[in-house]
């Protein structure tokens, strides 16, 4: 599946890797403020692609490959569940891959996706020559079944 840029340029694609189908994956629940007085409107806020399941003893993830001009960017993931759904942000794993090198977005103190209007998580990066990285987001070493792992918005700013 393609992703475009505001501008609608082409920006990558997004591979599952499981058996779910791919379309299952892009879900209307995140929270929203029911005003559109939150930092974007709700019917942005509230939809996310997913990744679900039950990882034991690995981690279980959504891959984004994304294009960019090779240079320094920060990257803020927003993820949101509405309180219907799991907690999942116990076996959260969401990471960036640049030539093969994983680098963990740490979860700040109390964070929790379920309710999240605010929080975002944050990572500075650097795209090489290739203008390639990967964005991966999911579940590791899960002990509790079938929780979700929303990634409701990207930014990416260069630095």
């Amino acid at each position: 599946r393609t992703f475009v840029w505001d501008s609608g340029e082409d920006a990558g694609t997004v591979v599952k890797g499981d058996s779910v189908n791919f379309n299952e994956d892009i879900r209307v629940g995140g929270a929203t403020t029911g005003d559109d007085s939150g930092m974007y409107p709700d019917s942005v806020l509230e939809k996310y692609v997913r990744y679900n399941g039950f990882p034991q003893n690995t981690y279980g993830h959504r891959t984004a490959s994304i294009h960019l001009s090779p240079g320094t960017y920060r990257l803020r993931l927003f993820c949101s569940l509405n309180s219907t759904y799991k907690n999942s942000t116990e076996f959260m794993k969401v990471q960036t891959v640049v030539d093969g090198v994983a680098n963990v977005f740490e979860l700040p103190d109390g964070y929790d996706v379920i309710g999240n209007l605010t929080r975002w998580l944050e990572q500075e990066i650097t795209v090489p020559e290739s203008g390639m990285f990967e964005l991966q987001w999911g579940m590791e070493n899960a002990t509790k079944g079938w929780m979700e792992v929303p990634l409701n918005i990207i930014e990416i700013e260069e630095t």
